[in-house]
């Protein structure tokens, strides 16, 4: 009878341990951050958190986002307008150079 106190407080013990990093991975998973035992493929591969910037031009990767579906005609037009600066004297977004 002496061996089972011993061993009920091991498994009280490892079920509140258990307890704990559940809640845990519940209450980080809720923020968005990193949790325990789940990661991305680039959190698994030994990266930041932040995801890699794409170092590409903005206008082709809307293009390629155009190309394969993802955003409509008027979506492109709309990223489009605001990625290309008009550099014609007198138009909006020009910076005279001098």
């Amino acid at each position: 009878m002496m061996v089972f106190g011993p061993l009920a407080m091991l498994l009280g013990f490892v079920v509140v341990v258990l307890g704990v990093v559940v809640v845990l991975r519940f209450v980080l998973g809720s923020f968005g951050g990193n949790t325990l035992g789940r990661s991305s493929d680039a959190a698994s591969q030994g990266a930041r958190l932040e995801a890699p910037r794409d170092e590409r031009d903005p206008i082709e990767i809307v293009r390629e986002r155009y190309a394969r579906g993802e955003i409509d005609h008027d979506e492109l037009e709309r990223y489009l307008d605001n990625l290309v600066v008009d550099e014609r004297p007198g138009r909006p977004g020009h910076t005279p150079r001098g």
